[in-house]
């Protein structure tokens, strides 16, 4: 038997959620399509109750608990549910004393920037992921980067740890709701767009600082999305009275998220610290122009269809941003390779890979 850890269908939907819920539906269409012609195992997706799973064909989805939710009900309910086979769990996390576990620790983030994370935080996944990396069947993480700075940190063997890219698409299907425009008094094509929390390693005082410097000359607005949870982020970053032309609006729905991609001038991505980075793909995949920092995984996603600068540097970020708006051919130019480099990112692949590893490891 084979069950998923499905917190993540519980809570809102930013980057390790993003990942847990498309792979399990990739995942899910992948078993559907292989299941009359081979030897696949049950596969259930247990979930807290009030949760909201994807729909799925192969993998049956099952409630659990009762009063109990988030971590609580990953560390004690969920061990008893999924007692009678192995366990995965792809959105960071996992019950520290459930035996043959397989987990995703996205990134090593709290032990190369740990400044950056309350004391409980840090304390609590600092502990959890060196269990992890001895009692783990397997070790899942989303890129290279991220693979080389857990084996540093939690001494997980080459053999025992897979590199499962995030995928793009799952913003294909979505409708835009170019009504976000009107409700933030944004004007299309007059905007450089950014997504992240205020988690430091987002580097959006040194964004603000750059942006500054060419927001009097300019004629175009800076749009920050996104939110910031003070429970795990030790951040000291105000962002509730910020300088002219910059729009702060928080997290907002995938619908609004799409038009504001698809409406900018082009994206920026500031940060210092990355164990993969969802938005720039995003963004290529709706025809936005992208420019990014040049710092942990960030160029091993982009590839050649994103336009570097040194985050650490205000110069750097100033030049990129002011190049971007300028130069028409160079927006031109990423919105082909963009489209280009999002195609090499595929949940069907990332799907079939995990499969395989789980064949190899004998859970499948």
């Amino acid at each position: 038997m084979l069950y998923i850890n499905g917190k993540f269908t519980s809570q809102k939907i930013t980057g390790v959620q993003r990942f847990a819920r498309s792979l399990v539906c990739a995942l899910d269409a992948f078993l559907f399509s292989i299941c009359d012609k081979n030897h696949v195992p049950k596969v259930i997706l247990l979930c807290p109750i009030g949760a909201s799973p994807p729909k799925l064909k192969y993998i049956n989805v099952e409630y659990s608990g009762s009063l109990i939710s988030g971590h609580l009900w990953e560390q004690l309910v969920l061990p008893f549910a999924s007692r009678r086979g192995i366990l995965i769990n792809f959105s960071g996390s996992a019950p520290i004393f459930k035996m043959g576990q397989i987990c995703a620790i996205h990134d090593a983030a709290i032990y190369d920037h740990p400044t950056a994370y309350t004391k409980l935080f840090r304390l609590w996944y600092s502990v959890l992921f060196r269990i992890l990396g001895k009692t783990s069947k397997l070790i899942l993480t989303v890129s290279e980067f991220s693979k080389c700075r857990l084996q540093k940190f939690i001494n997980v063997s080459e053999e025992d740890i897979s590199v499962l890219y995030n995928g793009s698409g799952h913003i294909t299907g979505v409708i835009s709701d170019v009504n976000v425009l009107q409700k933030f008094g944004i004007n299309a094509k007059e905007y450089i767009f950014a997504v992240g929390s205020l988690n430091p390693t987002k580097n959006l005082s040194n964004l603000l600082t750059a942006f500054k410097e060419i927001s009097e000359k300019l004629n175009v607005t800076l749009v920050v999305a996104g939110g910031c949870n003070t429970s795990v982020f030790q951040s000291n970053f105000d962002s509730s009275s910020p300088f002219e032309r910059v729009k702060f609006i928080g997290y907002i729905p995938d619908e609004e998220l799409k038009a504001l991609y698809e409406n900018a001038l082009a994206f920026v991505f500031p940060s210092t610290y990355e164990g993969f980075g969802i938005p720039p793909l995003e963004a290529m995949e709706c025809g936005c122009p992208v420019i990014a920092s040049n710092l942990a995984s960030i160029p091993e996603v982009c590839g050649d269809a994103a336009y570097y600068f040194d985050p650490l540097d205000i110069a750097s970020i100033t030049e990129a941003i002011e190049e971007i708006i300028a130069n028409s051919k160079l927006r031109e130019k990423l919105v082909i390779k963009g489209f280009e480099r999002v195609a090499f990112f595929d949940w069907n692949h990332t799907a079939k890979k995990l499969f395989n590893d789980l064949k190899k490891i004998g859970v499948l």
